[in-house]
């Protein structure tokens, strides 16, 4: 096998560019235009239940039962022991929030009937709308919550304890993202000032790198696909991805740059040693991945997700990408 792999790299590495850079448009198309990454409650803000329960609830009955909340970017997601509920906001909160900022008081007084039919608000309540406009509009946020949480119990046919829920503020979501984006950035170039000192040579280092962006595409490519939304828990394994990736391309850079035999074998023994690194950590993902889907454990999910298609898209960035550029450099190097 590494015979055939050494031939391939020694006859045909130009033509190799082919499929990552194929598959490099297809995933930006993927990841930002179609269906593109949609960010998650912790990133956009919203609110997400979490309902362990035997019994089986059909998602059109959910749907059903929480239509009257006028609920954005409805998504319920079941799994073994229950099932998931996430939304965005509710319209009804957002009209009575519009005409508080445009300071419309029969605006406001139709916003207020229209949660007073879904939602128990007394008397006092309904008076003065504007002035008391910001003390409504949160109290009437709390209720429709508390009021989603009875009625997927009460769906469930379980207490509200066995409901876990979780309300993040979209200005608190942008603080999450600003510092994820930072942690990102500053991991990135310092990936780069690293890789840079280590191999003093300008191409290697900037073929890990692109190396690296190639898997984090595929990642999200991945789980745009899947429909997991852009949240935290993806950042983390976005930063846990640039270790895998890196650690092959590096191992691959040193064999071809230092080597003492012929280039193209120099890139065959690191492919071996490569492939059998990268498989052995696909199939412990591969195993989280299922497992964490049966037994409906999201955080796990999503990690084992991202890694699972960033190990897969190195494979190809590795291998079909940064080998042959290495090996075009150290050509036209000798030249």
């Amino acid at each position: 096998m590494l015979e055939k792999v050494e031939q391939l790299y020694a006859r045909y590495y130009r033509k190799m560019f082919i499929i990552p850079l194929t598959l490099f448009i297809l995933f930006i198309f993927i990841a930002f235009f179609y269906p593109g990454i949609k960010p998650g409650i912790d990133i956009a803000g919203g609110t997400m239940f979490i309902v362990r329960t035997n019994k089986d609830v059909p998602e059109s009955e959910l749907f059903s039962a929480l239509s009257k909340y006028e609920l954005t970017e409805l998504k319920i997601v079941p799994f073994s022991e229950g099932f998931q509920v996430q939304y965005k906001s509710s319209l009804l909160i957002e009209s009575l929030e519009n005409a508080i900022k445009e300071n419309d008081e029969e605006k406001c007084q139709s916003s207020i009937q229209k949660l007073s039919s879904v939602i128990d608000l007394n008397i006092s309540e309904k008076r003065n709308c504007l002035s008391r406009g910001q003390e409504i509009l949160l109290y009437a946020s709390d209720k429709i919550t508390d009021s989603i949480e009875r009625l997927l119990a009460k769906l469930a046919s379980v207490s509200e304890d066995n409901i876990q829920s979780t309300k993040i503020n979209p200005s608190l979501g942008e603080l999450f993202w600003t510092h994820a984006m930072y942690a990102a950035i500053v991991s990135i170039i310092l990936i780069f000032i690293v890789v840079f000192a280590f191999f003093r040579e300008f191409i290697p280092s900037i073929a890990i790198i692109a190396a690296a962006t190639f898997d984090i595409l595929g990642a999200l490519s991945g789980i745009t696909l899947l429909g997991i939304p852009f949240s935290l828990p993806v950042i983390s394994a976005l930063l846990m991805l640039l270790g895998y990736s890196v650690d092959t391309d590096i191992m691959l850079t040193t064999r071809i740059l230092k080597g003492t035999s012929s280039h193209a074998k120099d890139a065959s023994l690191a492919f071996k040693t490569g492939l059998t690194m990268t498989l052995t950590s696909l199939l412990a993902v591969t195993i989280m991945f299922f497992l964490s889907s049966f037994w409906g454990i999201e955080l796990m999910y999503v990690i084992s997700s991202v890694l699972f298609f960033g190990l897969l898209a190195d494979l190809v960035s590795t291998w079909l990408m940064n080998a042959p550029l290495l090996l075009w450099y150290v050509e036209n190097k000798k030249k």
